[in-house]
């Protein structure tokens, strides 16, 4: 069941590996975002979660949003929606990376951030955001794929040795 599964994820990672490699490639000259947006109307407020993913410049940022916004002045903007959508954007040149804060530190220099929001007023709105680059996708996605190959190579190799054994005798 391990060699199974073994031999079912890796081709997989390396095709994913393949797809991050050509939009890393990508985000350093077209910026893309897509957005899942969901609310719900009750009597007296509006419950809105929302997942965000873009890209720009080598890495990519997903952010989750939730909140519950007062039914006054908010409705009439939430009735032109469907409750359920999904938005595909092409931000405009040139692409920036996508790091929410500008806070310095090592996993900054290195691409990695995480950024967390609480609203305080009325809105109790909740924004979680992480930033990777895509070289660390990349890099993770690649490592079954080298685990596979070098699985092949010592089989091949074995394969010979046995069969130099057989010869010399």
């Amino acid at each position: 069941m391990k060699r199974f599964l073994f031999n079912l994820a890796w081709p997989v990672s390396a095709l994913a590996s393949l797809a991050f490699a050509a939009v890393w490639v990508r985000s350093y000259f077209i910026t893309d975002e897509f957005r899942i947006n969901s609310h719900h109307i009750d009597a007296s407020e509006i419950s809105i979660v929302n997942w965000n993913c873009w890209y720009g410049r080598g890495g990519m940022t997903v952010m989750h949003e939730t909140g519950t916004y007062s039914k006054l002045g908010w409705e009439s903007v939430f009735n032109k929606h469907a409750p359920v959508e999904f938005e595909h954007n092409r931000m405009g040149s040139p692409p920036s990376y996508p790091l929410m804060d500008d806070s310095p530190s090592l996993s900054h220099s290195l691409g990695f951030g995480i950024y967390g929001y609480q609203s305080t007023g009325e809105s109790k709105a909740v924004q979680t955001a992480v930033t990777v680059p895509f070289y660390a996708i990349c890099s993770v996605l690649v490592i079954l794929p080298i685990a596979a190959m070098r699985k092949m190579l010592r089989r091949r190799t074995a394969r010979q040795r046995a069969f130099e054994v057989v010869l010399k005798s």
